[in-house]
């Protein structure tokens, strides 16, 4: 997942959607400690923090790829 959430994530700032790429980060980040968080609560094991860090890169890659998806075509796709 890392390569396509990287292009997708390069494109959109070539594209200057600066803004939407800063509220996925904010997003993605804030939920991704009090989940990380529960884990160790429950004693969870170490391939439940990967599926975790898996899941937060789906996150990421679903929104970037629906944003290029929704703005394909929208002239220069620069945010004002």
């Amino acid at each position: 997942l890392t390569a396509p959430v990287a292009v997708s994530e390069g494109t959109l700032i070539a594209r200057g959607q600066l803004k939407y790429l800063a509220g996925v980060y904010v997003a993605s980040t804030a939920l991704l400690p009090p989940v990380l968080r529960r884990i160790r609560a429950g004693g969870g094991p170490v391939s439940q923090v990967w599926v975790c860090f898996a899941a937060f890169q789906l996150f990421r890659s679903l929104f970037f790829a629906g944003r290029l998806l929704m703005t394909r075509g929208d002239g220069d796709g620069v945010e004002t």
